[in-house]
């Protein structure tokens, strides 16, 4: 599947960066069901449910202890991966926290645009940030963080535009279903490699 995607990516080379990013959003969600489907037992006509490939023999490998040491290893990195993905919530909890609305200044007047299109997004700082994005999925929020230079309305304009960009194309929420989905394969190079692509194209596609 990794193989797959990469083949697609790379014979894709003209096509929009958004385009790119679904191919490889795609290919991290067929990594992640594929090998629950294989796994999950399958039907045989008039015989109900039963698995039909004969079972492996690790007889030899539970002697040895090298599954039980297989298995202790992959279950404390996928305690690491979960304990990561629960930081950053709790991260994005306590930014949304300490955000404080803005409402003087060159940024209010440059998203007012923003806001017209949308309603439900807003603006706002924190001193937790140290640079512009989104947070939250429901009411989203474009937070900048404290003294955020605004001598440069060009600058800050293009900071809007690319951060209202992932409020329109619901990115919060697609990266958090990717980390979840993927969390039991998310030591996986192939997986790590396809999220590390399917960013890049995001943020391509964002700018």
């Amino acid at each position: 599947i990794g193989a797959g995607t990469a083949l697609a990516l790379r014979l894709s080379p003209e096509r929009p960066a958004r385009i790119k990013f679904r191919l490889a959003v795609a290919g991290l969600m067929l990594c992640a069901i594929v090998p629950l489907l294989w796994a999950w037992p399958q039907s045989e006509p008039g015989r109900g449910i039963s698995v039909l490939a004969q079972p492996i023999d690790t007889r030899a490998l539970s002697e040895s202890g090298i599954a039980a040491a297989a298995l202790w290893a992959y279950l404390a990195v996928l305690l690491w991966k979960t304990a990561a993905l629960v930081r950053a919530m709790l991260a994005a909890r306590s930014l949304r926290r300490t955000c404080a609305p803005i409402v003087d200044g060159v940024i209010p007047v440059l998203f007012d645009r923003f806001k017209r299109a949308d309603r439900s997004i807003e603006i706002g700082q924190s001193p937790l940030t140290q640079s512009p994005l989104v947070s939250g999925m429901i009411r989203p929020t474009i937070i900048f963080p404290n003294h955020f230079p605004t001598s440069n309305p060009t600058v800050i304009d293009s900071v809007l535009a690319h951060e209202y960009a992932h409020v329109v194309r619901m990115d919060i929420a697609i990266s958090t279903a990717i980390e979840v989905v993927t969390l039991p394969f998310a030591v996986h190079p192939v997986v790590a490699a396809l999220k590390r692509a399917a960013a890049r194209y995001r943020e391509t596609a964002c700018d």
